[in-house]
């Protein structure tokens, strides 16, 4: 898996500078009998808000189903569910994020985005104004969206 490191850096780049967040990722290993060289690869993503973690990816998702909207199940084509292993897509969602135009930002549906975080990397975008992020705030469901969007709203 490649270094998120690098990604940090560009995606936390875009971020409004007056908000107090961060994104972090790392993988942990677990023994698994299943697993091609025993080790079971587990990745975490998290997003902090002003010292509150406000996404939690895989413990956010442990206890529900994931449907992808592909496939409209909850297996992917190789059969293993959608929300295992997921972090590789979660980085191609978030380097397609950043390549992404800002006037078409708003209204763009990742591939990738099996967890709402497009959403989240809106809200805290400085590269979207005051009006598309009131725009963002009726479209969005995402709870962590709203924090983000709440905040920036306060510092405005």
């Amino acid at each position: 898996m490649r270094r998120f490191s690098k990604l940090k850096k560009r995606i936390e780049s875009l971020f409004c500078p007056k908000l107090d967040i961060n994104i972090y990722c790392t993988v942990y290993q677990k023994p698994s009998f299943y697993s091609f060289r025993g080790k079971l690869e587990l990745p975490r993503l998290w997003i902090v808000l002003n010292k509150e973690i406000i996404f939690d990816f895989i413990k956010d998702f442990k206890d529900t189903q994931i449907f992808d909207s592909k496939y409209n199940s909850n297996h992917r084509e190789d059969g293993r569910p959608v929300y295992y292993g997921e972090l590789p897509d979660i980085n191609r969602m978030i380097q397609d994020y950043i390549e992404t135009p800002t006037d078409k930002l708003i209204d763009r549906t990742f591939q990738y985005d099996y967890f709402g975080i497009a959403d989240i990397l809106k809200a805290a975008d400085r590269r979207i104004g005051k009006k598309r992020l009131l725009i963002l705030q009726d479209q969005t469901k995402n709870v962590a969206a709203m924090k983000i969007i709440k905040a920036r709203l306060s510092k405005i």
